[in-house]
């Protein structure tokens, strides 16, 4: 077991080549992870690797280490972007919470349907 004074020794000594974690579970590397995976750095304790089962490529504790060419794949109307927040320009370092850059009076809050809040300071209180 794991414990808060030698985690980072079993970490230090854990598992960090995708060949090794595949050897050391007696499976074929060519079958089961992607071949770009096979340089992938990774860092897998070997506590951790004993609790996965021998020969089996579709065990759970392996998949949550293991790159598979499954990751590789793009599901249809995945984006990097789903907010399209890459549109929006920044803010200017001049405007305040809920101020549009574009606000005629700097430190003028407009709200929807009430009147406008005047700021005095740069902070509200909370």
């Amino acid at each position: 077991m794991i414990t808060a004074s030698n985690w980072q020794r079993e970490l230090s000594e854990g598992i960090t080549h995708t060949g090794e974690l595949l050897e050391a579970l007696g499976l074929p590397g060519t079958t089961v992870a992607d071949r770009g995976a096979l340089n992938f750095p990774l860092r897998v304790p070997r506590s951790f690797v004993a609790r996965m089962r021998r020969g089996d490529p579709a065990d759970p504790l392996l998949r949550q280490v293991l790159p598979v060419p499954a990751e590789r794949s793009t599901a249809p109307g995945y984006t990097l972007d789903p907010l399209g927040e890459t549109l929006l320009k920044p803010l200017e370092q001049t405007s305040t919470p809920n101020q549009p850059p574009d606000a005629p009076c700097p430190g003028k809050i407009v709200r929807p349907h009430e009147e406008p809040f005047v700021m005095v300071g740069s902070s509200r209180a909370s």
